[in-house]
């Protein structure tokens, strides 16, 4: 403590830190010295309230909060709370030693804190008492916690239960006392943001917490990115995962009304539809994970499902469940027995086997499938992709005869690598294969990429679009370029000067048109490619970025708009 201390008084005495910074520091400073070192806060409160008026927007209820609890106007209880805080100290020394009379002094400075007519400036010692309490009985401390500015008394819940989860009865306690219910559930939420956390929560509290989760993340509105989405799936994750170690129903019930409650916003399967599929994707492959042989579960996706979404849902719950080669037979025909349309809901199975590592299990099945001819060549795609060190001891060459992207990355070494890429570019003096680097058209683009995410495209149209992104209907360049760039590294420490015409050479092949630069997905897809691959050889790298600067940057692309009326 003592070192983190001076490095927070190290930072704070340099000049390099700005006013805004500073006073958020400053902020965080009071937050944490009110449960850790109360009699800190003033020390800080005194620093922050010059620059106070440069806190950003977000901060200043905070603020607000801080200076109710420490305003400098109240000094004359400074003296007051200093020597409670004192008092409150020499107890906690005796409580290892004597607890009985270490209580009996908290319990004076209780009552003395209550009696002093002057309620501004006592927070610190509230806090320092109801911390003190925490150490010798945790129930007679929460009774108390509703006298903590909020931020503090985050503070100190998560430090309680980092050290010991607190129990429900003890959640409840903190419910009752606290003031508001929605100030605890963003404390239980910001718990669950610490992977290694563990709580056990009241069946109440938790339900609350899920709810606003699920409001979260079906939640939408310009600051809504993918990002806040996920970090509340994930959240979402955590809680059900703590709840089902002790309330498994309500685990399940949990998982289920989420379930719910995407297949029904409608949002997330609009013009960005990809997303709610992988979304619920996620969600099913968590529910199940909770009880693969619920059958009510499956019978609630049958009937609460909507149509567009039925077939792809109960086709990852199958796919999620079976360990064996004959849990995979009897739940593939269990499966095709429910469904409306059988190849879709095969490939998505059977791919879903493949990244769980099952992919002997899908290529048996889809031997004995009317859909074999289909199926191979995409499972196949999908295993190498996925699990690739298995699939090279169990794959033939021969299944990628006519597979030329499959041939490279069947090759189990480096060396193998660059010797093929070698022998195909006549020691880099032509490009790279077609199948592993070509120029995206904007038609074929527009067929993979774009067009799923039209307005117009038909929800029953969704899973077969999808299917194409995600199922292995082709290879993706980031399944391909990995292993171009590891290759190409190792070519260019053996021979550079045939790794930089080999570069000139793709760029050549890659160089996009004006008319690509203005299309935003082949501009980014070049981007992309060259970026990581002509990072082999830094010369070329460099000639590239300082072209793009210039198309776009120095020298910005004009537009002409027609009027086609």
């Amino acid at each position: 403590m003592t070192d983190t201390l001076k490095l927070v008084e190290e930072t704070l005495g340099g000049g390099d830190l700005r006013k805004k910074p500073r006073a958020v520091l400053l902020l965080k400073l009071c937050q944490l010295s009110q449960v850790l070192l109360p009699e800190l806060s003033w020390h800080y409160w005194e620093r922050l309230q010059p620059i106070g008026k440069y806190l950003p927007a977000e901060y200043k209820e905070e603020y607000k909060e801080l200076r109710a609890a420490l305003d400098p106007d109240n000094y004359k209880n400074k003296g007051f709370v200093s020597n409670i805080i004192a008092e409150i100290n020499t107890a906690c020394e005796k409580a290892a030693a004597s607890p009985k009379d270490a209580i009996e002094l908290f319990q004076k400075c209780e009552q003395r804190l209550k009696k002093r007519w002057w309620s501004f400036g006592k927070s610190p010692a509230w806090i320092a008492l109801i911390k003190a309490w925490g150490q010798v009985d945790r129930k007679a401390a929460i009774r108390l916690i509703g006298k903590m500015p909020k931020s503090a008394r985050k503070n100190l819940l998560v430090q309680w239960n980092k050290n010991n989860p607190l129990s429900p009865e003890e959640w409840e306690m903190v419910c009752q006392h606290s003031g508001f219910f929605g100030d605890i559930e963003s404390v239980v939420e910001e718990m669950l943001d610490q992977t290694d956390s563990k709580m056990c929560l009241p069946s109440k509290l938790a339900k609350k917490v899920a709810n606003r989760l699920r409001n979260e993340i079906t939640a939408v509105g310009e600051d809504i990115t993918d990002s806040k989405r996920k970090k509340a799936l994930e959240k979402y994750e955590r809680l059900v995962e703590h709840i089902a170690q002790d309330e498994s129903n309500l685990a399940k019930s949990l998982m289920r009304e989420l379930f719910s409650t995407i297949t029904k916003t409608g949002h997330l399967f609009g013009e960005e539809f990809p997303k709610g599929f992988s979304l619920l994707c996620r969600i099913v492959s968590g529910w199940v994970s909770l009880d693969k042989t619920n059958e009510a579960a499956v019978k609630f996706i049958l009937e609460k499902t909507p149509k567009f979404l039925r077939d792809f849902a109960l086709a990852q719950w199958y796919g999620m469940v079976p360990e064996t080669m004959e849990e995979v037979e009897v739940v593939y025909k269990e499966l095709l027995s429910k469904v409306s349309s059988t190849f879709n809901v095969e490939v998505w199975f059977l791919v879903t086997l493949v990244r769980r590592g099952m992919g002997i299990e899908a290529i048996t099945v889809a031997n004995s499938s009317e859909n074999k001819k289909d199926l191979l060549p995409r499972l196949r795609r999908a295993w190498i992709c996925e699990h690739p060190e298995t699939a090279r001891r169990i794959l033939r060459a021969e299944d990628f005869q006519d597979d030329l992207i499959g041939q490279f990355l069947m090759m189990p070494s480096v060396e193998e690598r660059f010797n093929f890429l070698r022998d195909r570019t006549q020691k880099g003096s032509i490009s790279l294969p077609t199948e592993l680097w070509t120029k995206p058209d904007v038609l074929s683009c527009k067929s993979l990429l774009v067009s799923i995410y039209w307005r117009n495209t038909k929800k029953e149209e969704q899973f077969d679009a999808y299917l194409r992104l995600h199922g292995y209907d082709y290879y993706g360049y980031e399944d391909v370029d990995p292993y171009l760039l590891t290759t190409l590294l190792y070519w260019d420490d053996k021979h550079p000067q045939e790794v930089a015409s080999l570069l000139t050479h793709m760029w050549e092949v890659m160089k996009p048109s004006d008319f690509d630069l203005a299309n935003d997905i082949v501009r980014n897809v070049i981007f992309e490619r060259c970026r990581t691959l002509f990072a082999a050889h830094p010369r070329s790298l460099i000639d590239f970025i300082e072209w793009f600067k210039r198309k776009l940057v120095d020298q910005p692309l004009q537009y002409t708009t027609y009027n086609t009326a």
